[in-house]
């Protein structure tokens, strides 16, 4: 794996994984309130964009193509599995 993009997915998963809770969190504690809508959706849209950025690190970590990089994410959770499945192509091994 590429070390470089590695770290940058393992961040981006962080982050995705940290809005994910907040968004949670949001939600049971505005139930409904009309003024949390806008910082839902700004949560919600981090996430979304953490999480595509690292499909797309991880996918680069393992040496493939930026079709494959920037297509996985689209898939959801069954494209993440599916690169977790792919096999290391990269010429870095760390």
């Amino acid at each position: 794996m590429i070390l470089k993009y590695r770290t940058l997915a393992n961040t981006a998963a962080a982050v995705c994984l940290g809005t994910v809770g907040s968004a949670l969190l949001l939600a049971v504690v505005a139930q409904g309130d009309a003024a949390a809508e806008p910082l839902f959706s700004f949560i919600y849209l981090t996430g979304c964009l953490a999480f595509a950025l690292a499909c797309w690190a991880y996918a680069k970590a393992k040496g493939r193509s930026n079709l494959i990089a920037v297509g996985m994410p689209f898939l959801g959770p069954l494209g993440l599995l599916a690169l977790l499945a792919m096999r290391d192509k990269s010429a870095h091994r760390a």
